[in-house]
């Protein structure tokens, strides 16, 4: 539910076409993008985390 395909791509191509480039990307949005690397066994609640991370930056923060 999180991950957004390109409709440019067909399926297996690269979806570059439908993103913009970093510089651009981090000008329009005025924030840079950072990855969140959660490790744990199935049913401990990384989804839940991260589910509720998203939640709260974008509702409380703005960000996206």
């Amino acid at each position: 539910p999180h991950i957004i395909e390109c409709a440019k791509a067909e399926a297996g191509e690269d979806q570059g076409a439908c993103h913009l480039p970093s510089k651009k990307r981090f000008s329009a949005l005025g924030q840079k993008g950072a990855t969140l690397w959660m490790t744990g066994c199935s049913g401990a609640g990384k989804t839940t985390i991260a589910t509720a991370l998203e939640k709260r930056l974008v509702k409380e923060y703005g960000k996206h």
